[in-house]
């Protein structure tokens, strides 16, 4: 396949050399059982979809601290590589892109996850 580059150009995307909008939606793979994870990624194609967008809770892929699970051993919905396969095989033109970014912020829903976790795991309650 040809990979070509989205840069912004005044103010607007451009793929390759032609302009590109990006008709972008969420996809919560962790939030939907691992079986529905092809149909919902064809339902939002199906939309216009060209983009889709998901976090990746890193409170729920490492169940202890410095133990990570990303291939689904531990919980099917944990196999992050499948789902970025499921997304790469779910293209049907070239202006169908996959990226990760630098999710370093976290949700307030995901601080809360996090800190309740740590008091579980440690024992300390502070509230």
């Amino acid at each position: 396949m040809n990979r070509q580059e989205i840069k912004l150009d005044e103010g607007r995307f451009v793929l390759g050399d032609k302009p590109f909008f990006l008709y972008s939606g969420e996809v919560h793979y962790f939030r939907i059982p691992r079986k529905e994870w092809r149909d919902r990624l064809r339902k939002a194609k199906a939309t216009g979809l060209n983009t889709i967008s998901s976090y990746i809770p890193w409170s729920w892929h490492e169940l202890k601290e410095g133990s990570f699970d990303f291939i689904g051993k531990t919980h099917p919905e944990r196999n992050l590589l499948d789902f970025i396969k499921l997304l790469q095989n779910s293209k049907n033109h070239n202006n169908t892109k996959e990226y990760i970014a630098d999710g370093r912020s976290i949700t307030h829903t995901e601080k809360l996850k996090a800190l309740v976790i740590h008091m579980e795991n440690n024992g300390d309650c502070g509230i």
